[in-house]
């Protein structure tokens, strides 16, 4: 065994004396062959290793560079409208390759920059990158300042909706629709019977005229039988006279005749009419009934069942004078006794008194006709039903003087110089517009009839107190046809304004994003009760914007609501609006003063639908029950004047509930209203005085009742507070107020409101966009261009590089690896 081992180990010590120590360096090869690749392979994970942290460095560069440039921001954007954009003054490329630059320096010789490109992109032209922004700007300050102002979103969606449906307007606009049907029929009825009094009195005096007449004929008679006994030239000459008197007493046949038949005719219109009449109070009865079971219009109620009381005591009094004086086969008798008139006519015109005497007295066709149809003092009975007729509204003068007052003092109202701020008066040059935009006044319109209304109301309430019947329901029915187109009217500009109401009831969370929107346009932009003393939410002035487009402050107010229906959008060469952008917004006028008046018009349609109920609820009105029709008047005036009043209050700075549940045409409302007006510059301290002193009848019973504390609690309240825009204040008056209604708002308020309810979305944007451009231009007029399509709100680049090896194991290596990175940053 061990000399095999020796034989073996001897074969390999042979085999390395012969090949290993006789061929000097083969382990070095060796070594180099099995190390190397492995040295190699560890130089290549360390430079992967290194060339990844310089990517990731470079995209750190990238981010930084790119965040540097967009700290370039329009500082004029970002402090006016809280957005933030590049800086238009400066080149994006440049200033990125600058800050790329020298952020790739710190990474020394490990990486070296072949080329860079910036651009910028998603600008505020695009109505969704916009938008965006105005949710991140408007998300807090928006909702914070809704919780100041009390709004309970869920509760105000809901109020929206009863608006929306419009009962109590449209309710009343079928009742007036239905009261001027009956009201036609009324005006026959009262035109017939006074017109019938007229051919009565002729009747009667014809009726007298044909006795006397008659009674001579009868004379002549006799005195030709006492000259047969003497003949000759004294017969002759007795019956001369005879056919003379033949001939009188045949004219007067003829007109008692011709008279009766007028009579009868005329009596026959005033029996027709008030047949008709009949059916039509049974229907409006039977609606006035149905609104009272269904609850839907206090309103329509007092309305319907004021006309239909006054109207159907007229019915009831014609009624009594028929089942008097006219009997039911009344025309039968007439035309029997006018065939004897005519024959009687014809037998005396031909009358020849030779052999005649005063037995011809005694039968047809010479003896008087019998007149049963109509008795010959039907003039006193019908001039006892025009004087009923005269007096049948009511007996309370005294009332209709207070109604008439107060429609005086109505049209004067009407005639009030608030509807635009004379110091708003820019005509925009639309080529500096981003998107051409305009107002169609044509609903305007609709205001055209208020002054109509108001003006048949005085002339119908001066003829109920002047005991004129055919006046006051003649401007009765005037006054319920204007009405009656201007609810219609009304209903319409709803339906067709109130274009978002729909989906975000239907929706509720749309209206969340919406308030967003709507309330930053409301909260940032100037309107023409902020734009001195007011600031956006961010504490920018808007006294500024006033100055910038070149504003010169005079304290003028012109325009009243009778003159909105003259009001143009006329476009001119003013490079922004000077204030009133709310306006703007709400409307896209390119004239200041069409963009007041549009506004000032919703929002007194608005007023108009949410006052409503409680306005037909007014104790006041209540109280005038005892003017009957009277009161007719008084419920559309204060329909129409309520929401005028409260705009008059709001553009000047005032507040009011944006549902009311108390108005300011009640007791207790008229304590606000003096106070509230009070504090308007416009209006004059005799008026604010004649609004102090209406109604003092009713007011003083009422408030007689009313509980003694709350009065002077409201007597001792400190006036409005002028608080600044942004804060809707919550003085010890507004909490008192506050109590008359839901969600006390300014005019501000309401102008997002409206806006939340009246604007598109496509159009917010689009307007919104017009605000931007002409602001920012007019800005950086002289200094720099400016246009919104070059806000950019993100950067895009591209940067190219080279990444430098630790070891140059290859001459093709010498110059690195290129590499290309693509990045975007938005603010």
């Amino acid at each position: 065994m061990n000399g095999l081992l020796k034989k073996q180990y001897k074969k390999i010590r042979r085999f390395i004396r012969q090949y290993v120590n006789g061929a000097k360096g083969f382990l070095s090869i060796f070594l180099a062959l099995t190390v190397s690749p492995l040295l190699l392979c560890t130089f290549m994970f360390i430079e992967y290793a290194r060339f990844q942290s310089i990517n990731e460095l470079m995209q750190e560069i990238m981010g930084s560079s790119l965040f540097s440039t967009l700290g370039s921001y329009d500082s004029y954007l970002e402090e006016r409208f809280d957005l933030l954009a590049v800086a238009q003054d400066v080149d994006i490329n440049s200033l990125y390759n600058n800050y790329a630059t020298q952020n790739t320096n710190s990474l020394g010789k490990a990486v070296s920059l072949t080329g860079t490109q910036a651009q910028g992109q998603h600008d505020f032209g695009k109505g969704d990158i916009l938008k965006q922004q105005l949710y991140e700007a408007s998300e807090k300050p928006v909702l914070t300042q809704a919780l100041w102002d009390g709004l309970n979103i869920d509760s105000l969606i809901e109020k929206l909706g009863e608006v929306k449906q419009v009962k109590q307007l449209s309710a009343m606009a079928d009742v007036a629709d239905k009261a001027t049907q009956f009201g036609d029929d009324a005006t026959k009825m009262i035109k017939a019977g006074l017109d019938s009094y007229d051919k009565s009195t002729t009747y009667t005096a014809n009726f007298d005229k044909y006795d006397v007449a008659a009674e001579n004929f009868r004379a002549a008679l006799a005195a030709v039988d006492a000259a047969k006994s003497s003949g000759g030239s004294a017969l002759a000459a007795a019956e001369q006279n005879a056919e003379a008197a033949a001939k009188q007493y045949a004219e007067a046949s003829q007109e008692l005749n011709d008279s009766l038949g007028e009579l009868s005719e005329k009596i026959g219109e005033l029996l027709e009419s008030s047949g008709k009449l009949a059916e039509d109070l049974f229907q409006v009865q039977d609606s006035i009934s149905k609104y009272k079971q269904a609850g839907a219009s206090e309103g329509a109620e007092s309305v319907g069942a004021d006309a239909y009381g006054w109207f159907n005591m007229m019915y009831g009094m014609v009624e009594d004078f028929r089942k008097t004086n006219v009997s039911e086969s009344y025309q039968s008798q007439v035309n029997a006794e006018q065939a004897k008139f005519r024959t009687q006519t014809e037998s005396l015109r031909t009358f020849v008194a030779a052999g005649q005497g005063a037995s011809a007295m005694l039968s047809d066709p010479y003896k008087p006709v019998q007149v049963s149809s109509f008795k010959r003092n039907i003039a006193e009975q019908l001039l006892d039903l025009k004087n009923r007729l005269n007096h049948s509204a009511t007996d309370d003068n005294e009332g209709i003087q207070e109604i008439k007052d107060f429609a005086d003092l109505a049209k004067d109202i009407l005639d009030l110089k608030v509807l635009y701020d004379g110091n708003l008066n820019s005509q925009l040059d639309t080529s500096v517009l981003v998107h051409t935009d305009s107002f169609d006044t044509s609903g305007l319109l609709t205001a055209s009839s208020l002054a109509g209304i108001i003006d048949d109301s005085v002339e119908f309430l001066d003829g109920i107190k002047n005991a004129n019947v055919f006046k006051a329901i003649t401007k009765l029915v005037s006054f319920l046809v204007n009405l009656t187109t201007f609810l219609v009217g009304v209903i319409a500009w709803i339906a067709e304004h109130f274009v978002n109401l729909v989906r975000f009831l239907a929706q509720p969370k749309e209206y969340y994003h919406a308030f967003l929107l709507y309330g930053y346009a409301a909260y940032n932009l100037p309107n023409r009760t902020t734009y001195m003393e007011g600031s956006t939410l961010t504490d920018y002035e808007f006294k500024k914007i006033f100055n910038l487009a070149g504003g010169n402050y005079s304290a003028e107010t012109t325009g009243s609501l009778k003159d909105v229906v003259n009001i143009q959008d006329s476009s001119g060469s003013d490079p922004m609006l000077k204030g009133a952008e709310l306006e703007y917004m709400l409307t896209g006028a390119n004239s200041e003063y069409a963009a007041q008046a549009g506004a000032f018009f919703d929002g007194y349609m608005f007023r108009l639908a949410s006052d409503s109920v409680a306005v037909v609820r007014s104790d006041i009105l209540q109280a005038l029950s005892v003017t009957g029709p009277g009161r007719i008047a008084a419920t559309i005036i204060f329909l129409i004047i309520e929401p005028l009043l409260d705009m008059i209050v709001l553009v000047n700075g005032g507040k009011e509930p944006l549902f009311k549940e108390v108005a300011y045409l009640s007791s207790r409302g008229l304590i606000y209203l003096g106070k509230d007006l009070w504090n308007c510059t416009n209006i004059s301290d005799r008026m604010k005085e004649q609004v102090n002193g209406q109604f003092k009848r009713e007011v003083d019973g009422i408030n007689a009742e009313i509980d003694k504390k709350e009065e002077e609690r409201a007597k001792n309240s400190t006036g409005k507070d002028l608080v600044k825009h942004g804060s809707q204040g919550s003085t010890a008056e507004e909490k008192m107020k506050e109590e008359n209604g839901y969600f006390l708002m300014d005019y501000t308020g309401h102008g997002a409101i409206l806006q939340i309810l009246c604007t598109p979305l496509e159009d917010y944007s689009k307007r919104i966009q017009n605000i931007i451009q002409m602001e920012a231009k007019e800005y950086y007029k002289g200094k720099s261009s400016f246009s919104i399509d070059k806000a950019y709100t993100s950067i895009h680049s591209n940067t190219e590089y080279h990444l430098k090896p630790f070891m140059g194991l290859s001459p093709s290596l010498t110059g690195g690896f290129p590499m290309k990175k693509e990045r975007d940053l938005a603010y």
